[in-house]
């Protein structure tokens, strides 16, 4: 079997990268401000010269001799420290503003060496951390801590610094390129900078949530499962560790402990939490869920739940200001890099101490089982993984009631190429990093071979569910029925509407929908058009002269046309919103939501009108419209047409159109 990449190589890559990218601009900016004060002097020595071959009252020797005497002379040194015979020149040259200028650029020169020195001082500190890492995995928390704060606060100061230094430096660069400058850029690059400078502050004063969410779960006390409480306290016993406050069951395919808050449906956990897996513990052993638990109870052994709780703001804060440097244009740039090269750094140290974690959990799990148990385990959720998202994917009525032993026996095992693949996978976690099923089978002892893995997966056991809730299917129908919907919504997402499965699926969740046209829109408009055909005869009757009876008869016409036109139209109109389509009694043909590209809606003095951009131009859509035959990009429906709220109406048909399922 080839080998697999070493993935620290990316991570080299990356920080490489960020690092380079970080230092672009600020080393760009310092370059610019060491040569503008040469490109000043020289634009002034050009203007001396043009000044001097204009003069009319020199000889050619005595314009010679005087730019041979200003060519000696430095004007940024004139300004700094000029001898008594250039003192004059010195006025002169503060009087225009000269040494102002030069001044600002020498402030500036300086500013861009300190943006530099701190971009520097902080990379090295923050490798030099994320080195110190590496010496004791118990430094790992103080110095991510500290690499984070260096980081976020140079990324801070950067963008202050880079606020001036670029504003300026636009300046300065347009007025010695082209004797102008250009505020709208200038403007731009300031008003940039404050915002993103104001975004981060804002993220970093916030206080981060520590809670995540998670659907389809209900927590279980030891009123609901006795013998499970019991099991998993003897188990946290054993392992000298302290039992978890809360146990919550869920209908995800995974296991796993954490510290932080855990919010679902009817409440919210607080202290340490262990999530159980309803379907696995369907088709896992008692004794194979067990040293699952033995794996999570030794993350709360080995303190892993602290680093997770604590790594969490502080990797939050900084991907939050992360992106709100990247709003800011060039301002940010340097900003980002500096955080990416930060984040780069401690990914790998962090994703090595994550694996050391899980293989020390594993071990955890073996003391309180066996490595055989734990080994089994591992390998089972792999594969009723794949075969539960098989089983979805494949339209069954409620995977939940799917067998998965037979299914895997018919469907996975004459795939050879699914168990050679196998001991790749990773186990998923909300928050962590797993070692791929090889290592964790092999730090284990256990075999890794695709015969060993169908023996195990195809092997016939009692069932944990039946050991712990057995008769108890009551206290999980809320969420077993919650994902058979959530599995309903994804299904109808990309159901096929050719189909008649996909047909039956899609009409269930998005039945046909009329609406009537509005009466009174429809009058007003004849009204208005009637009104003026009226007015027309009028004058077209008691008016002389032809010319005018002529034009009083085509605006009769231009009134009455319309008027005819949409009677013929909208009278006793009806929308229908369909999964696929919408239709109209005044149209020739329905809009198929399938050559739609997009939407958009314009609200004016509270009217409505939804736009459907067309992928491709088609015909004219509205019957007896003369120009059916010119070809459209996009067809426009004033919602005011339609009888009901607007924003309900448009709401409606953006949910059948991108096939959302209410909640």
């Amino acid at each position: 079997m080839a080998s697999n990449p070493d993935p620290t190589q990316d991570f080299v890559a990356q920080v490489r990268n960020s690092l380079l990218k970080g230092f672009i601009i600020p080393v760009s900016v310092l370059i610019f401000y060491a040569l503008a004060p040469v490109w000043l002097d020289h634009n002034l020595h050009e203007s001396v010269a043009e000044d001097i071959a204009k003069a009319t009252g020199l000889s050619a020797a005595d314009k010679a001799d005087r730019l041979a005497s200003y060519a000696r002379i430095d004007f940024g040194e004139v300004c700094g420290a000029a001898p008594a015979q250039l003192q004059r020149l010195r006025s002169n040259l503060e009087q225009a503003g000269i040494c102002g200028q030069f001044l600002r650029l020498r402030w500036s020169f300086w500013l861009s060496v300190l943006l530099v020195a701190i971009l520097c001082g902080v990379s090295l500190a923050t490798y030099m951390l994320n080195r110190r890492v590496r010496s004791s995995r118990e430094l790992l928390i103080p110095s991510y801590r500290m690499a984070w704060r260096l980081s976020i606060f140079a990324a801070l100061f950067k963008v202050a610094l880079l606020i001036p230094l670029l504003a300026y430096g636009t300046f300065e660069l347009t007025t010695l390129a082209a004797e102008q400058y250009f505020p709208k850029l200038i403007l731009v690059i300031v008003i940039g900078g404050v915002i993103a400078l104001w975004r981060a502050i804002v993220i970093l004063l916030k206080r981060v949530p520590l809670e995540f969410d998670v659907a389809m779960t209900r927590p279980v006390t030891a009123d609901d499962a006795p013998r499970l409480w019991n099991d998993v306290k003897e188990a946290a016993i054993k392992l000298g560790t302290t039992p978890p406050d809360h146990i919550l069951v869920g209908m995800d395919y995974n296991f796993y402990v954490t510290e932080l808050a855990v919010k679902y449906r009817s409440g919210v956990t607080a202290g340490r939490t262990l999530y159980l897996s309803h379907p696995l513990m369907q088709q896992l052993a008692p004794d194979e869920v067990l040293a699952v638990i033995g794996h999570e109870l030794g993350h709360f052994r080995g303190d892993d739940t602290r680093i997770t709780r604590e790594f969490y703001p502080m990797r939050f804060k900084a991907n939050a200001t992360l992106h709100a440097m990247a709003g800011s244009g060039w301002v940010g740039w340097t900003s980002v890099h500096a955080l990416l090269f930060f984040h780069w750094s401690f990914s790998s140290t962090e994703q090595a101490v994550s694996r050391e974690r899980e293989l020390l959990a594993d071990r955890a799990a073996a003391d309180l089982t066996s490595a055989g148990v734990i080994g089994r385990a591992l390998v089972k959720i792999q594969v009723f993984a794949e075969a539960f998202n098989r089983t979805v994917a494949g339209k069954a009525p409620n995977p939940f009631a799917v067998p998965l032993v037979p299914y895997i026996r018919d469907q996975l095992v004459p795939r050879a190429e699914f168990w050679t693949q196998l001991f790749e996978k990773k186990a998923a976690h909300p928050l962590d990093s797993h070692p791929s099923l090889r290592v964790r089978l092999e730090a284990l002892g256990q075999p890794v071979d695709p015969e060993s893995a169908v023996a195990i997966a195809t092997g016939e056991t009692d069932l944990a569910f039946n050991r712990w809730f057995a008769g108890r299917d009551d206290l999980f129908g809320g969420i077993v029925e919650e994902a058979m919907q959530q599995i309903n919504r994804v299904r109808a997402m990309t159901a096929d509407y050719a189909t008649e499965g996909g047909k039956q699926l899609l009409e269930q969740h998005f039945p046909e929908i009329r609406w009537m046209t509005r009466s009174f829109s429809l009058w007003l408009k004849i009204v208005g058009c009637g009104f003026g055909t009226l007015i027309a005869l009028i004058l077209f009757a008691v008016v002389d002269g032809w010319e005018v009876k002529s034009g009083m008869m085509v605006f009769a016409l231009i009134c009455a046309i319309p008027a005819v036109l949409q009677w013929r139209r909208h009278r006793n109109g009806v929308f229908v919103l369909r999964v696929d389509s919408l239709s109209y009694s005044g149209w020739l043909r329905p809009l198929m939501f399938a050559d739609v590209a997009r939407i958009s809606a314009m609200s004016s003095y509270g009217a409505i009108t939804l736009t459907f951009h067309l992928k491709t131009a088609a015909p004219g859509i509205w019957k007896f419209s003369p120009f059916n035959k010119i070809r459209v990009r996009s067809v426009s429906l004033p919602l005011g047409n339609i009888a009901g709220k607007q924003n309900d109406t448009l709401q409606t048909i953006h949910r059948y159109l991108s096939r959302q399922i209410p909640s």
